[in-house]
């Protein structure tokens, strides 16, 4: 018996406490969310409340979360974990251990192409097809793929077969009469999650908040809130070293600054600067759902300031003080929640323009903001990656 509900049975035999009755609301909130489909989340409640003192049932339902997100390695170590349990019923045992044994027996599916096409392969000295690109379901464990084409060296290669991941294998096969072999690349091996997470898809559309400290010149401003909506294009998807570009839209608020750096209002001022960027950045598969990565920017801001507070017939207030190139340098990583979707953080990120035409100078004030504008901060978001 491994329904869900053998979790609730099991906590009504446990001894009442704060940490139990914490443990029996996150399993409810873990069943509830595993029922709609939200998986990740489901991993998160089932995880705490087992943290929690709630029986070892939760290991379980943490191994069919992982099985529902084609993630069998994971769902093989959580399975592995409920093993190691000494308080199972036999029959509980007995079916964990078929529920490993068929993820470990799972077959994997070997796609083999060469160049030039039109070899004939064998795999462990069988067929495969009459000629490649060719394709097969092949068993858990070690294999030996040989190509052969008249006129070309044969090609060999050692691939494993590991919980029912994609195996890829192409030969770039060399011609009798070049004296130079060349160095076969190794085959490549693709996680099952591989299509579901995002990593080989071509675009990427994010939204994100943030926080910066400005520098107006030689004028302070405090903490001011951001956001900014991106759209970008992968240029190489299936490759470890993604290299990205697109266009970025960015909203911030100015004010607050003591003595105004723009009117003669000392603390009534505020403003929004809006601007648009084109953006290249890279990023680097650091783990399999982990990137982290570099970005850069320009583009041109606009300001607009609000007249409440603000004398408007005042020389040195305006209502809009035109645009001025922006300029931006951020460090980005992202993290993959669920099929399609993306956790954004930017722990660092520089954004730096010249001063608006508008701003106050010394002389004749005694606030000189002509300088550089510049501000620091971090932001964080989400980001949805399509095909």
């Amino acid at each position: 018996m491994h329904a869900f509900a053998l979790a609730l049975l099991v906590f009504a035999q446990i001894p009442s406490g704060e940490g139990v009755v914490r443990a029996r609301g996150l399993d409810q909130q873990g069943v509830r969310a595993f029922r709609e489909g939200r998986f990740r989340d489901a991993i998160r409640f089932f995880t705490e409340a087992r943290r929690l003192g709630g029986p070892a049932s939760e290991i379980w339902n943490i191994a069919r979360c992982h099985q529902r997100l084609d993630e069998p390695e994971d769902a093989a170590r959580a399975l592995a974990s409920y093993l190691e349990q000494t308080d199972l019923m036999p029959s509980e045992r007995a079916e964990a251990s078929r529920e490993l044994n068929e993820l470990r027996r799972r077959p994997s599916q070997l796609a083999i192409d060469s160049d030039p096409a039109g070899a004939s392969v064998t795999v462990d000295g069988k067929p495969a097809g009459s000629s490649t690109p060719a394709g097969l379901d092949v068993p858990p464990g070690p294999h030996r793929v040989r190509v052969e084409h008249p006129g070309y060296r044969v090609y060999e290669t050692d691939v494993e077969a590991r919980f029912g991941r994609a195996i890829l294998v192409t030969a770039k096969l060399v011609s009798d009469s070049n004296p130079v072999a060349t160095e076969e690349p190794p085959p490549t091996e693709l996680p099952s999650t591989m299509a579901t997470h995002g990593l080989a898809r071509r675009f990427l559309f994010s939204a994100e908040i943030g926080a910066f400290f400005p520098r107006l010149g030689d004028v302070d401003g405090k903490l001011r809130p951001a956001g900014a909506v991106e759209a970008r294009y992968v240029f190489n998807p299936a490759s470890r070293v993604l290299v990205t570009g697109g266009l970025r839209f960015i909203a911030m608020t100015y004010g607050g600054s003591k003595p105004s750096a723009l009117c003669q209002q000392a603390d009534d001022e505020s403003s929004v600067e809006l601007g648009g960027l084109a953006t290249g950045a890279f990023a680097v598969r650091a783990l399999p759902r982990l990137r982290v990565g570099a970005a850069v920017g320009l583009g041109v801001a606009g300001l607009v300031a609000d007249s409440s507070g603000a004398d408007a017939s005042k020389a040195s207030c305006a209502s809009s003080y035109g645009l001025t190139f922006l300029g931006r340098a951020a460090l980005e990583g992202s993290l993959s929640l669920t099929p399609g979707w993306r956790l954004l953080f930017s722990p660092l990120v520089f954004e730096a323009h010249p001063a608006w035409k508008g701003a106050r100078e010394n002389p004749p004030s005694t606030v000189d903001a002509s300088g550089l504008w510049w501000r620091l901060g971090a932001t964080l978001g989400f980001a949805f990656d399509a095909k």
